[in-house]
């Protein structure tokens, strides 16, 4: 099959008829099925980004032209694009052509939770040959709404998806450092029919798709890895459920319900961030007045959680290199030492710890910065428990006051 950009541009304006358009959405659905037996709920991927038009199968695609040319009443001449022996092979074959080699689907060991509801370990590579088979299908009834994109004229609507985030775990997955968490998936597709052997702990797939309900960003940047890297291995905890779509969005709602941790603890954790960087060499270094005083959840003197968005925010390190990060931590530590040379007595906690930030952010010079440090110090320090402008402002009003 040849392939062009003119050909996307194409597919562009007629999936976001079918977005805007009922009638047209209808028509199409009724074509595809009645011709190739091939649902909506397969060619949707495409149409709302869930894959993209180069994931396209040959046969899909002329599939879908042949539903343009019917329904929109147009003329794209199928040899522009397919062989003479494509078209025979195409025009004739129906979307149910894979089933025969798919089916059974076979899974274990599994953990029965529930009669709809089972526990396992999947691979990567059977991940990947699920993929490949079209078995996993995103249900924009069952996930985040989906946003408005406009070109021109022509409105549609695709998934939500945050492409950063995506490469962030692509970046974690591809150096063996993403921790192995869980993707679930809903046998409601095409009629599934499965099956539970209690002895074996084997659940049987006989038909159907799975809808995943939670972990798109990580199928998502799993797979990828896994393209760019045919060696990479990696192994999920899965989560199968068989629930009515109903029951797929009570167990969504439920799960959102969980308390949520903030941004800022959730960013400390993150070991490869830049202001983690900085704070590891505070609290590693062996001269370092700090060592080992640095600690989450109010462990230590000073909680990590509360000093990463003071660092942050300050010192704006969010952004910094590697190297940037070892003389931002080196020049905070000569400051340190200086500040304990000149006062033995001095207590370095979550609330002189701001003082000593914001000191190190007004010049060049440690001891200049020290010194300015000892006065503010001298004064009434306020507890800052959070970082906001304000409250940053009240410590900025101390130096001024120096």
């Amino acid at each position: 099959m040849l392939r062009s950009e003119n050909l996307y541009e194409i597919l562009d304006k007629y999936f976001s008829q079918i977005q805007k358009n009922s009638y047209y959405k209808r028509e199409v659905q009724k074509f595809l099925m009645k011709k190739y037996e091939y649902s909506d709920i397969e060619y949707m991927q495409y149409i709302i980004g869930a894959k993209s038009k180069d994931e396209i199968p040959d046969n899909e695609m002329y599939w879908l032209i042949d539903a343009f040319n019917n329904v929109f009443r147009i003329n794209m001449e199928m040899k522009t694009y397919f062989s003479d022996k494509e078209i025979v092979r195409f025009s004739s074959l129906k979307a149910d052509y894979l089933k025969t080699d798919i089916y059974p689907i076979r899974i274990s060991p599994v953990i029965e939770i529930a009669e709809d509801q089972w526990v396992t370990k999947i691979s990567i590579d059977l991940l990947k040959e699920f993929y490949d088979n079209q078995l996993i299908i995103y249900n924009p009834r069952t996930q985040r709404q989906l946003k408005q994109r406009r070109r021109g004229q022509d409105v549609s609507y695709t998934i939500d998806i945050v492409s950063s985030s995506v490469k962030a775990i692509e970046g974690l997955m591809s150096k063996g450092e993403f921790v192995p968490n869980a993707l679930t998936l809903n046998l409601n597709v095409d009629d599934p029919e499965v099956d539970f052997d209690i002895v074996g702990s084997e659940l049987i797939l006989n038909s159907g798709k799975f809808d995943i309900i939670d972990g798109f960003h990580r199928f998502r940047a799993a797979i990828n890895t896994k393209i760019k890297n045919p060696d990479f291995q990696f192994n999920f905890i899965l989560n199968i459920m068989n629930f009515t779509e109903d029951k797929a969005c009570q167990y969504i709602e439920q799960e959102d319900k969980r308390n949520k941790i903030s941004k800022s603890y959730l960013a400390s954790m993150d070991k490869s961030s830049p202001t983690n960087i900085i704070i590891d060499k505070l609290n590693n270094t062996l001269d370092s007045p700090v060592r080992g005083k640095i600690e989450r959840a109010h462990r230590g003197e000073i909680d990590r959680a509360t000093l990463f968005p003071l660092l942050e925010f300050i010192l704006k390190t969010k952004n910094m290199n590697r190297s940037q990060c070892i003389k931002t931590a080196v020049f905070i530590i000569n400051i340190l030492k200086i500040v304990q040379e000149n006062n033995p007595d001095v207590v370095f906690d979550d609330t002189t710890m701001p003082v000593v930030l914001y000191g190190s952010s007004i010049s060049k010079d440690a001891y200049e910065c020290a010194e300015k440090i000892e006065s503010a110090l001298g004064k009434d320090v306020p507890i800052i428990n959070s970082v906001t402008n304000m409250k940053v402002n009240k410590i900025k009003a101390l130096f001024e006051e120096v």
